[in-house]
């Protein structure tokens, strides 16, 4: 029988073999990024749900659950709450709901338990959370761990996913589905090639918000591997060419026709879901909604739902619109009209910046963006303090679109004095100085020729720098044979263009709620720019937006409800601007 001096001897070396055996696990790859994983969906959600606002009235997909539970496809009165607030769209007598039915799907067994009293804005928050999770996981397998915790970060807090995950309401509760499933599809391309279960998710995803469905050539260029071409003698373009797509054929046949049937699968779902409604497997609902047509939204819908008119209605939301200013109250407040992207996410400047290795260019277009923001940020202040000070004129003239020059060429001349790097800074003043000129050129050719296209509100080109950035940033990625940011924006650009073409922007909304149908493709590109050691800018950046989307959650989901500020600041109560939904 053993002493008690052995056995507290045993005990201790069983003790410090366990701690041992634990500092391995922690220590190990697979447990720190499990780990990572779990924590970011775990506190996504608590912080989603504790700072959202937790309920919602627009619970339409928890409607359209249910009375597909009792066996119908359009929406009745018994099986539905609050049903006179949907914009809907009315056939045979009968009233449908004009978004795609992916989400309410996703209820079915919610709502199968709990009925009406299914909680959309919990189940949103929890969606939330995953997709945090996928997002990290995406992240891991591109950069290293603490880069990937830098994105995640900036993705969940840093943007308006925050916000839009949060809300729950019908709207936003389709965004949050439909990018939740265009994440899985990006999981299943980048991190666990997949092409069916990419396929399907990309599906989902359309199902769930439409414009998703034209990301589908990220995901055929990603699949697609090069083509082995045979020796042939043929000489002219014609018989190269036709060869070329006989080996791309044979080389991603499989591959491409798993993809393919995935998505497609999904597709034949919304053509059936629709004929079995309105008799045309085309009609998705909004062309027989009365909206459309009601007297008060003419100017909204004057050239129907969609149309190259309302292109410019996009552009100033997503690149120009900045909170509300004021002298008074509160000083600023969110707009319901929505804040462009460089406002809610700065760090997704970086997109431009994947395939851009000369640092003098890099710089220079650095300096334009920043200008260009400057720019707006100045207009928008402008409004508010610079009649106070006499610059009206300067003002109701615009011309202060000279400002970047100004700004950029005493930029430049303090570091040529400085022995600065001059032909960086030269660079970037002299790209300031030809979006100035052209924006100039562009007020002077306005009314001639865009007034053709209605784009008269479009009456500048101060924004050249994001055009031009865009550009060459496709060009330089085609250069350098780049699959991966071709990919992104081979996505971008399509469902942008779609998007901009519909009548509404999302108002009501923080942020510009439309960019998350392709906010997957962007942070891809931000990605591939901030690498395995991320730079202390991009951080900075990346802070920054969390600060802006806190400061966004909180003012319209809290503040207006529990009046915190009221308890250190009391005049704030009736003095302060409140926005909430």
């Amino acid at each position: 029988m053993a002493s008690d001096p052995e056995i507290q001897q045993g005990s201790v070396a069983l003790g410090t073999a366990s701690i041992a055996t634990w500092r391995e696990l922690v220590g190990q790859h697979w447990f720190i990024v499990s780990a990572l994983t779990a924590g970011f969906f775990f506190v996504t959600f608590l912080v989603y749900w504790y700072l959202g606002p937790q309920e919602t009235p627009y619970l339409h997909h928890v409607n359209q659950a249910n009375n597909f539970l009792h066996g119908h496809l359009d929406l009745r009165e018994e099986y539905s709450r609050n049903l006179n607030t949907l914009e809907a769209a009315y056939y045979n007598d009968k009233t449908y709901m004009t978004h795609p039915p992916m989400p309410a799907i996703l209820l079915l067994p919610f709502v199968a338990v709990s009925g009406l009293d299914t909680n959309q804005a919990l189940i949103s928050a929890v969606l939330g959370g995953l997709t945090a999770a996928l997002a990290f996981r995406i992240f891991r397998s591109m950069v290293s761990i603490k880069s990937a915790v830098w994105l995640t970060v900036m993705f969940t807090f840093g943007s308006t996913f925050w916000y839009i995950a949060a809300h729950g309401s019908i709207w936003y509760f389709s965004h949050t589905v439909g990018l939740m499933f265009l994440m899985l599809a990006v999981y299943f391309t980048i991190t666990t090639r997949n092409p069916l279960a990419a396929g399907l998710c990309l599906g989902a995803a359309f199902l769930s918000r439409l414009p998703m469905g034209f990301s589908a050539v990220f995901f055929l260029l990603m699949f697609s591997e090069a083509p082995k071409l045979a020796e042939t003698t043929a000489t002219d373009a014609v018989s190269r060419g036709r060869a070329w797509a006989v080996a791309y054929v044979r080389t991603n046949f499989v591959t491409l026709a798993k993809f393919s049937a995935g998505a497609g699968s999904f597709v034949f779902i919304y053509l059936l879901f629709n004929y079995l409604r309105f008799d045309d497997p085309l009609e998705g609902g909004h062309g027989l909604s009365p909206q459309v047509s009601q007297e008060h939204l003419q100017a909204v819908y004057s050239h129907g739902i969609s149309d190259l008119h309302y292109i410019p209605r996009h552009v100033a939301v997503m690149f120009e619109q900045t909170p509300l200013f004021s002298k008074n109250g509160s000083y600023v407040w969110p707009s319901w009209a929505g804040a462009a992207v460089w406002v809610t996410t700065p760090a997704l400047l970086y997109a431009y910046f994947p395939s851009l290795r000369d640092r003098r260019i890099a710089i220079g277009g650095a300096i334009a963006l920043m200008a260009t923001i400057l720019f707006i940020l100045t207009r928008a202040l402008s409004r508010v303090y610079w009649p106070s000070l006499g610059w009206d004129d300067f003002r109701l003239h615009d011309e202060y679109f000279l400002l970047p020059f100004w700004g950029l060429g005493l930029v430049a001349i303090l570091a040529f004095t400085q022995g600065r790097d001059r032909v960086t800074l030269a660079t970037g003043s002299l790209i300031a100085a030809a979006a100035s000129v052209a924006f100039f050129l562009s007020r002077i050719l306005a009314d001639e020729f865009w007034s053709s296209l209605g784009w008269q509100d479009l009456n500048g080109l101060y924004l050249a720098p994001f055009w031009v950035m865009a550009v060459l940033a496709i060009v330089l990625a085609l250069r350098d044979r780049d699959k991966v940011a071709v990919a992104c924006w081979s996505a971008i650009l399509p469902v942008g263009l779609f998007l901009f073409m519909f009548a509404a922007t999302g108002w009501t909304q923080f942020g510009y709620r439309y960019a998350t149908d392709f906010y997957p493709f962007l942070f891809l590109l931000v990605a591939k720019t901030a690498g395995d050691k991320m730079r202390w800018d991009m951080r900075a950046l990346i802070l920054l937006g969390v600060a802006v989307n806190l400061w966004g959650v909180l003012w319209i989901y809290q503040f207006d409800q529990h009046r915190w500020v009221s308890d250190f600041l009391p005049s704030a109560t009736d003095a302060w601007t409140w926005v909430s939904f």
